[in-house]
């Protein structure tokens, strides 16, 4: 059966475009972090600052459960979708080593941005399995922040710096030529972002 994941930075609407096309597919939705054991500490680790690394490993055991779940989920028949996978951890862990780099003084540049990249894709590859589309939806970050701010307040990961990164980061895992990726334009309306979904999923249907 048929996974894919949604992805984007927060405030992009890919939660609300994920819930609708599992509604109008009869998909199992589920999310990132999970709300088990492992989710549930990592949801504290983010609140105590305990910082990228930490927050790296932690994302990547909750997705080893969650891909164990996700594979009983399709080996019964039924297609899952899934807010937030692999790619999430790579975009935001990244922008957040950088901004560390950043503060200490330490070097960046496209050789250490690649390795650090290398290293969360290898450390993710027993964890995950590879979706058959990921859909990137697309904004960019002021309308996100806009979206994000009326929903209350901020969490840590919607900070303009942090989320102009993560986009950058996004996009260039989209070009990486390794995963299906379909880019959307977030800032349409939400029922021309959903045509362009739905055609997108009707592309490996």
């Amino acid at each position: 059966m048929t996974f894919i994941t949604f992805e984007g930075i927060d405030g992009s609407g890919k939660s609300t475009i994920a819930r609708m096309v599992a509604e109008k597919k009869g998909y199992i939705l589920t999310a990132e972090p999970t709300e088990g054991p492992v989710g549930m500490e990592l949801r504290r680790a983010t609140e105590r600052g305990d910082g990228c690394i930490v927050e790296a490993l932690l994302f990547t055991a909750d997705r080893y459960n969650h891909t164990e779940r996700i594979k009983e989920w399709l080996a019964s028949g039924k297609g899952v979708i899934s807010d937030r996978y692999f790619h999430s951890t790579i975009a935001y862990q990244l922008a957040e080593l950088r901004q560390r780099a950043e503060r200490e003084g330490e070097e960046w540049d496209g050789g250490i941005k690649n390795r650090w990249k290398e290293w969360l894709v290898e450390m993710n590859r027993p964890a995950s399995i590879t979706p058959d589309l990921t859909i990137l939806i697309d904004a960019d970050v002021e309308t996100a922040l806009a979206r994000a701010g009326n929903r209350g307040q901020l969490s840590n990961f919607e900070k303009k710096e942090l989320l102009e990164l993560v986009r950058e980061n996004y996009l260039e895992l989209a070009e990486d030529g390794r995963w299906n990726f379909a880019v959307i334009d977030g800032t349409e309306g939400i029922d021309g972002v959903l045509e362009k979904v739905m055609r997108e999923i009707e592309r490996i249907s």
